[in-house]
Parts: structure tokens; sequence; C-alpha cells
């Protein structure tokens, strides 16, 4: 992680209790999940297949997450790809339902336009990889700042909400508005990629948006991690 990152908050007026979360991310060597997922792992992804795998980092701050939600029926996903993270939540929460939308354009982070990669091909992948899961399974395809406010229309409200769609700042607060519309007492908002600069300004980052959003509603979020992602609960 560059210095930049933990200077950058002091700068933007972050609140304390993200920085104090970021500097013991930044300076812990044995940061360690609630849930241990490795024994599970591989039946979840026997099947499935995958141009982009996340790191294992990632699902490690997924499984932290989970272990804070509760009495989970309805989850919200924001950026599936080719549903690994998707799996991953469907057996934390073996009997909720799940909720994807995404466009399957890719974003700036992903190899889209590579021989390997298309629109059409990293749908049908998704739809593959999820078919275990299927029955449970909503797909919602395009963009989020249509679709959410229909989710809103229709009263839906979620448990659990995972946010990993467009990095952009403008777009990630949009998500983070409706996913709290959409949230109940206890809900579980977790943001992907806090930490992630590359579009090579903090204006235009995650956390911006997040920060942004945390300031605008701390009355009602409680900080419960802040790393490479940052999680909240709705009090």
């Amino acid at each position: 992680m560059d210095l930049n990152l933990i200077i950058s908050p002091f700068q933007t007026g972050m609140p304390p209790s993200f920085i104090v979360h970021l500097l013991k991310y930044k300076f812990s060597k044995s940061f360690q999940p609630t849930i241990n997922f490795e024994s599970n792992t591989d039946s979840i992804y026997s099947l499935a297949t995958f141009t982009t795998f996340w790191s294992s980092e990632v699902l490690r701050h997924i499984s932290s997450a989970v272990s804070f939600a509760d009495q989970v029926t309805n989850v919200l996903e924001i950026g599936c790809w080719e549903g690994a993270s998707t799996l991953f939540l469907a057996n934390s929460f073996q009997t909720a339902s799940l909720t994807c939308v995404d466009t399957w354009e890719g974003s700036s982070g992903e190899s889209l336009n590579s021989k390997n990669n298309s629109i059409d091909s990293s749908y049908d992948r998704f739809v593959a990889n999820t078919l275990p899961i299927s029955d449970r399974l909503s797909i919602a395809r395009g963009s989020s700042q249509i679709i959410l406010p229909w989710l809103l229309s229709q009263q839906k409200v979620f448990d659990f909400i995972y946010i990993d769609g467009s990095h952009y700042a403008s777009d990630v607060y949009v998500d983070a508005y409706y996913a709290l519309k959409q949230s109940r007492k206890g809900t579980i908002i977790l943001f992907d990629d806090f930490l992630w600069f590359g579009h090579g300004s903090y204006s235009l980052s995650p956390m911006n948006a997040v920060v942004r959003f945390y300031r605008d509603n701390s009355s009602r979020l409680e900080i419960l991690f802040v790393n490479y992602q940052a999680c909240v609960r709705v009090r």
C-alpha cells in the first residue's frame, strides 16, 4: 500500500474511525478472517470456470463481513462479473435469495476486450457458473443506476449488500445511496476496492464515495472494518 493512501485520508477529512482501521490494516502483519473459508472453496468452484479470479484476500474480507450478518434472507450484489463472489455469498448464506446487478460490460480493471472476453461471453459464463444456485438467483442485467431505483419501487429490502460495480466515485455513491434506502436495521453493506486508485485521483476513487456516503449518513451507520474493503452496518 502506498503511503499516499494513508496520507490522503487526513487531507480529505476522513472520519478518525476510518483512519484508525486503515492504519491497523496497514501495519498489521496478522490480519485473519473471522471465518475460515478455505475448506469450502473447492466445492463452491468445482464446476465453475473463470477468466479472471480475484485473490483469496478479497474472499477473506467478504468472509469477515459475512460473520457480522444475521438473519440473511435477501442478498444484493452490485457487480458480479463471472460469479466468483456470487457463489461465495450463496455458499455463505445457503437459504438466502440473491439479486445480482451487472452490465457485464466490464470495468477499467478488467480485460474485457481481450480475445478471451466479450460482453456476451462474460454474461454467459456468469449464468453457467451460477447454474447450481439458479433457483434462488435473480439476474438484473443493466446499469445499477437504472435497476436500483426500480428495485426500490418494488419495495425490495436486503440484509446483505455487496457493492463492486463501477469504480467511479459518482457511481459508487449512487449505488450506496440506493443500498441504504433498501436496507433495514442490521443490514451489512460491503464496499469492494476501497483502496483502489486506478483512475489516478482521489476525487474519482471509490474511497471518496464511501467517505462522503459515511459522512452524510453517519448517524445511521456503524463502521465494522476498513481495509481493502470497507464494511458498515445499518443502525
